[in-house]
């Protein structure tokens, strides 16, 4: 078991052609010929999640994956054994993007949150694209507030699609970045995932570790730590 869970953010533009890259690393983590991964496109309540999962699972099949949905929505659905039961035997769990407040809301003190922290504990992957990858994080920006997220990667807030953000912005995060928090701006289609204490970085796009002493650019290739 590695040191600390094996955790991928995604900066948004899941199970497109230009995610192909980092989700190929992705499933290079599992030995598997064929990788399960369970999509859980929570995120998606409040537009069409059947979609959402039917993109994941074309997407991740395309790669030689056997993939499969599994519809938990909501806090209703996230107690519910038989869907709870159906994250055992995925190698990968994938956090679909959407509406970062419905999945927080949906996971939080939920069985299936409680379960993906015991898989996690045992080598599953975590991914999360978007609002799936903020929630992944300590804290969570979102509406123009922060708030406590689900956590499983400490001292991190995600920002996703941060292809859009201009030198002002990031100026702006160095000045607000609080002590003992990192802002990780992900590019849209690119990835950064962690093994044991390191991060690599795949993608068309960048990650930008910023923190109130600077800004650290890691393109696709490059490897980085969190302080």
């Amino acid at each position: 078991m590695s040191a600390q869970p094996h955790v991928a953010l995604v900066g948004g533009d899941e199970f497109t052609e230009a995610a192909e890259a980092f989700d190929r690393e992705l499933l290079a983590l599992v030995e598997a010929k064929a990788p399960n991964v369970a999509i859980l496109p929570t995120a998606a309540k409040s537009e069409n999640p059947f979609l959402a999962a039917a993109h994941g699972i074309s997407h991740f099949r395309k790669l030689g994956a056997d993939p499969y949905g599994v519809m938990i929505v909501d806090k209703v659905t996230a107690d519910a054994p038989v869907l709870v039961s159906e994250l055992a035997g995925a190698d990968i769990v994938y956090l679909t993007g959407g509406n970062p407040a419905n999945l927080l809301e949906g996971l939080q003190d939920s069985r299936a949150w409680q379960k993906l922290l015991e898989m996690a504990d045992d080598g599953t992957v975590i991914a999360g694209s978007s609002a799936g990858a903020m929630v992944l994080g300590e804290r969570m920006a979102f509406g123009g507030e922060e708030s406590d997220a689900l956590g499983l990667v400490a001292g991190v807030i995600v920002l996703p699609h941060f292809e859009h953000a201009d030198s002002e912005r990031i100026e702006q995060l160095v000045k607000a970045a609080p002590a003992g928090i990192t802002y990780l701006g992900i590019d849209g289609a690119t990835g950064c995932l962690r093994t044991d204490d390191e991060w690599r970085v795949t993608g068309p796009g960048r990650v930008q570790v910023i923190t109130r002493d600077g800004v650290e650019v890691v393109k696709s290739g490059g490897v980085f730590q969190l302080p």
